[in-house]
């Protein structure tokens, strides 16, 4: 005879085994579903590293030269004798040293490194510290990040005193090219501006002669190149005068974007231009060097420029890292 409730133990066994397996398909979807959203996460961190396309550089090179050929095809076209011997070279003279500052700033804007962080980087104090006070790391380049070093997307690598990264000249700005960056700005706005001028004042295309003496062609290109050069002066300029307003506050462009009034760490509000020295020439010599006389001189060597890691602050005490974390600037390794 069959014991009471020995038929229902099979049941059981059953059931229990259905809710094992249930539960293990879940967990299996659960595990499954982490994967796929770590990997779209690791995605999305990889997407945001990107390499620009240089379709922006060339534009901006094309533009320029297109600028500065239109302007000497009428210079040579225009046979009016308007201008003198001596005129006509000193304008030419004048031309021949922008266009070659312009060029030479542009080289040494992409040639000359910005200043990359890299694990032999000694680093012997910081002021920027995280909320918590720990120091700061690079996540991605995973090295110990100098105060007003930032990571570069563009160019994969931890910049010193990053400014930004141009698109137009396909070159990032940190601390050792700044000089050329603003000397490209300054030419770049000066020839514009002299084109446009020369153009308008030594060619004189509005007056009524020239309406009658000019050939059509001509006076369009003439147009075009007042148009142009008008219309990259002023950009240019506003560009130029933005960045010098930074230099001369102590600021990059991503600390200027940055700026926040209250220090989470101390509690106290945070000074708004840390790095500001007492006065304009000191914050332009943290730019333009030491030699006052060579500044606008891109050919010349940029001398007194700091090391790029370790900087003067505004009345800020400098944190020392503890002995044991100065050892390393890389995650477990020693440098």
């Amino acid at each position: 005879m069959t014991k009471p409730g020995s038929s229902s133990q099979p049941r059981g066994n059953s059931a229990r085994a259905s809710n094992a397996a249930l539960n293990a398909a879940s967990q299996t979807e659960r595990n499954q579903a982490s994967t796929t959203s770590d990997t779209r996460a690791q995605a999305e961190v990889e997407d945001y590293d990107y390499a620009p396309s240089k379709g922006y550089y060339y534009a901006a090179i094309g533009l320029i030269s297109m600028v500065l050929g239109l302007y000497i095809v009428s210079r040579l076209w225009d046979d009016r004798g308007l201008r003198g011997i001596l005129w006509g070279l000193l304008s030419w003279a004048g031309l021949a040293f922008i266009v070659f500052n312009l060029f030479y700033s542009l080289h040494q804007v992409r040639t000359v490194s910005p200043g990359v962080v890299t694990p032999e980087t000694k680093i012997k104090y910081t002021y920027e510290r995280k909320a918590n006070g720990a120091v700061r790391y690079c996540r991605k380049s995973r090295l110990r990040k100098p105060d007003r070093a930032h990571y570069c997307h563009a160019t994969r690598r931890l910049i010193m005193r990053f400014d930004h990264n141009c698109v137009f000249l396909d070159a990032s700005i940190g601390i050792f090219n700044h000089r050329y960056f603003l000397l490209f700005l300054a030419y770049a706005s000066l020839g514009s501006a002299y084109i446009a001028l020369d153009t308008i004042l030594g060619a004189n295309p509005f007056s009524a002669e020239a309406r009658y003496m000019l050939p059509t062609e001509l006076y369009v290109i003439m147009f075009i190149v007042i148009v142009l050069s008008s219309a990259l002066c002023v950009s240019l300029g506003l560009f130029l005068g933005y960045h010098i307003y930074l230099a001369a506050n102590g600021w990059t462009t991503v600390e200027a974007s940055e700026q926040q009034g209250f220090n989470p760490r101390t509690g106290r509000a945070r000074l708004s231009k840390p790095y500001k020295l007492p006065t304009f020439m000191d914050n332009l010599k943290q730019i333009m060097g030491t030699d006052i006389k060579t500044w606008l001189l891109p050919f010349c060597e940029t001398k007194g420029l700091p090391d790029g890691v370790h900087w003067e602050y505004q009345g800020l005490i400098e944190h020392e890292y503890p002995a044991e974390d100065a050892k390393r600037n890389v995650y477990g390794s020693a440098y």
